[in-house]
């Protein structure tokens, strides 16, 4: 199975560029010759009119850049040295032959399950839900945790990435070893069936069930709970 969601969860955490609209190219375009025609005129006015065209050009760009910033994901703190690895691996085209096959078709599809639930909260229902404070909650902590699977089940299979310098004949050996990894694959298994629930809950939860949104709420609890033990047994020697 071939990266397809997993990679569209990295994008999430890439900046976005804002492109300059062709409108505020024309404006900029006619600041400059407006300030080509008057500077033989009045030297002032005709660089009042080339400041304004390169702030037309420029502030776009700079209100883009922070709204980017502000907007990707910030991975957590100790998963940022995988992650750079992860994301080294993608821009190179290289991270499906660099990830443990096991482990790659666990990460796309809790990916997919996280894509089904978000889809799944986009509904009328869920949108009419969320306009309370506690509707808004339990949809800001379903993404959350969500989110969080997915940052949890990379940091546990961190040693199932194919790093720099490492050979690939030796690592496609220790792949076809069913011991490489056990360990690790297991527990994500485990927060791939928990997010499995979840995301039935999410689905059943759009019926508006005050029974339906109590059982959404244990899952989401069951699903946090199992995440944080797993987490906590997954500080072990990477070789497994």
């Amino acid at each position: 199975m071939a990266f397809n969601h997993f990679f569209k969860f990295l994008l999430e955490h890439e900046p976005r560029h804002y492109p300059i609209s062709s409108s505020v190219i024309g404006w900029a375009f006619l600041g400059f010759v407006l300030s080509l025609i008057t500077l033989p005129i009045n030297i002032f006015l005709g660089g009042a009119f080339a400041i304004i065209a390169i702030l037309l050009i420029l502030l776009p760009q700079v209100v883009g850049h922070f709204r980017a910033r502000k907007a990707i994901q910030r991975v957590p703190y100790e998963l940022e040295e995988t992650w750079q690895l992860v994301r080294w691996m993608a821009i190179r085209r290289e991270l499906n032959h660099r990830t443990h096959p096991a482990l790659r078709e666990l990460l796309e599809e809790i990916a997919s399950i996280r894509k089904t639930t978000l889809e799944a909260l986009s509904s009328n229902t869920w949108r009419t839900r969320a306009k309370t404070p506690e509707g808004a909650k339990a949809v800001n902590d379903i993404e959350s945790v969500l989110r969080e699977a997915l940052y949890d089940s990379i940091y546990i299979g961190r040693h199932l990435f194919r790093g720099k310098g490492q050979r690939e004949a030796t690592f496609l050996k220790r792949c076809a070893d069913p011991e490489f990894g056990r360990h690790s694959l297991e527990s994500i298994r485990q927060i791939r069936d928990e997010l499995r629930l979840l995301c039935d809950s999410t689905l059943a939860a759009g019926e508006m069930s005050d029974l339906r949104m109590n059982l959404l709420k244990d899952r989401m609890q069951a699903l946090v709970d199992a995440e944080r033990e797993i987490e906590e047994e997954s500080n072990f020697d990477p070789a497994d």
